[in-house]
């Protein structure tokens, strides 16, 4: 056996074992030496001047005292050392301690007063849980001295112990507060990756906990925290060598830049991915909202097979451009949110809805008022649909199949009822009538507010 086999095997267990482990070390060595020198120090002291006091009376006692000598030192020990005095004159004297002290004050109390005392003594810290009696052997009986316990047993060391173990379990409760909030975001995110790498959706997931967290979800620059994006030969080879481990093939026939790196010339990223054509890991390669002259200057060093972009009912900008010079060079256009994140659909986000999602909470389209004005702005639509017997969803998808046939729209869902709308929507058949009596119902510029924030523009390129 080895020391890693009693490890804990858990992130939040290691994690944990790092704060734990030198705090129950510091607080062991802390205690010791307490023990060790505090305790020693504060008993010894203790004692002695226990003893000096009880010297002091012994000195004035004398070996037969009178009975006014004993009165006066019953009363010098009551007002003074708040010590209580009995005379026994029939008292037997129980002889000198034999046995073997009890506890270390008994053996530090015991030291001090052969050393202090020339009468016989015998001392008791036993009999009673709260008193400690020292008889003194007289010619004429004994004397009997009563002390406090706590006159020799210091309350500090209960005192530091409980704080101590209370302290420890404040760290620890704190630590452990903490720590739990930052595995969690480490577990969502890895919980994420997998499903992603299974070709599932990670639901609910949203960027959250320490910056390098943050970072491994998506790429920030290091100094500034902006969204950026790396174009680099090693990073798109290796992110490409990943993907190809996790879905088991040798090669993907379509590789996409999602977002250019403007610091990287397009003809540079290009020659790249060229590259990878060649060393067999893709048969072909795109681009992801990139303008149409950035399209042109990498379609001259090897033809773009695809470019993705946002186009739709609801987003017209590609036609400013883009669907002509795709067309052009025979590059696919594949139309990403065909159906305007729910808007050209029979059920639209609601403001409700809208505010749980990470991304439509910030899209300007998707806050009030614009989403309560778009979704009446789409109510033509919906009911046209109803009109022609189909969903909102299937008759969006048909249009787009019908503006060229180099678009492909590429709708995205988790529910098998929105995927058979999406394939119906490819089935139906437009004539010109339909074609001019959807446009009718959504105009261009019909929408309100942007497409994205100024946060979600960072990446696509503005062409117009």
């Amino acid at each position: 056996m080895q020391l890693r086999d009693y490890l804990p095997k858990t992130l939040f267990g290691r994690m944990l074992s790092i704060i734990l482990v030198p705090m129950i070390l510091v607080q062991v060595i802390t205690i010791f030496i307490f023990y060790e020198r505090h305790w020693d120090t504060v008993t010894r002291h203790m004692a002695s001047q226990l003893a000096a006091e009880i010297e002091l009376l012994a000195d004035r006692l004398g070996s037969n005292p009178d009975k006014a000598t004993i009165d006066l030192i019953q009363t010098t020990g009551w007002q003074y050392f708040s010590f209580v005095v009995q005379h026994n004159p029939d008292g037997v004297f129980p002889g000198p301690n034999e046995g073997q002290p009890d506890s270390y004050a008994e053996t530090m109390l015991r030291l001090e007063l052969s050393r202090r005392l020339s009468q016989d003594w015998h001392v008791d810290l036993v009999s009673d849980p709260n008193l400690i009696f020292v008889d003194l052997k007289l010619d004429n009986g004994v004397i009997r001295i009563y002390a406090s316990r706590k006159r020799i047993f210091s309350s500090t060391s209960w005192t530091f112990f409980g704080w101590t173990l209370g302290s420890s379990i404040l760290l620890f409760a704190v630590a452990l507060l903490f720590m739990r909030g930052q595995v969690q975001p480490i577990l969502r995110l890895a919980n994420a990756a997998r499903a992603l790498g299974l070709g599932r959706q990670a639901q609910d997931y949203r960027l959250e906990g320490a910056r390098e967290v943050r970072l491994a979800a998506i790429t920030k620059d290091p100094v500034t925290g902006a969204r950026t994006f790396n174009n680099s030969a090693e990073h798109l080879e290796s992110e490409l060598d990943g993907s190809l481990a996790r879905l088991c093939v040798d090669y993907v026939d379509l590789f996409y830049v999602h977002r250019r790196d403007p610091s990287i010339p397009i003809e540079e990223v290009t020659e790249t991915l060229v590259g990878l054509i060649k060393k067999g890991k893709i048969r072909s390669f795109g681009y992801s909202e990139i303008a149409p002259t950035s399209l042109r200057r990498a379609n001259a060093i090897h033809h773009v097979a695809a470019v993705q972009s946002e186009y739709s009912l609801a987003v017209r900008f590609p036609e400013l451009g883009l669907v002509q010079s795709t067309a052009e060079l025979g590059t696919a256009l594949v139309a990403f949110s065909p159906v305007g994140r729910s808007l050209l659909t029979d059920r639209p986000c609601s403001p409700e809805k809208a505010e749980t999602l990470p991304f439509l909470k910030i899209n300007p389209r998707f806050q009030e008022p614009n989403l309560t004005a778009n979704i009446e702005a789409t109510r033509k639509f919906r009911e046209l649909a109803a009109d022609m017997g189909t969903s909102a969803a299937a008759l969006s998808i048909a249009w787009l199949v019908h503006r060229a046939d180099h678009i492909v729209p590429i709708p995205g869902t988790r529910s098998p009822d929105h995927l058979r709308e999406h394939c119906a929507g490819a089935r139906l058949d437009l004539d010109v009538a339909a074609i001019a009596a959807i446009e009718e119902a959504l105009p261009l510029g019909w929408a309100h507010g942007d497409r994205y924030s100024q946060a979600q523009w960072v990446g696509p390129e503005k062409y117009c």
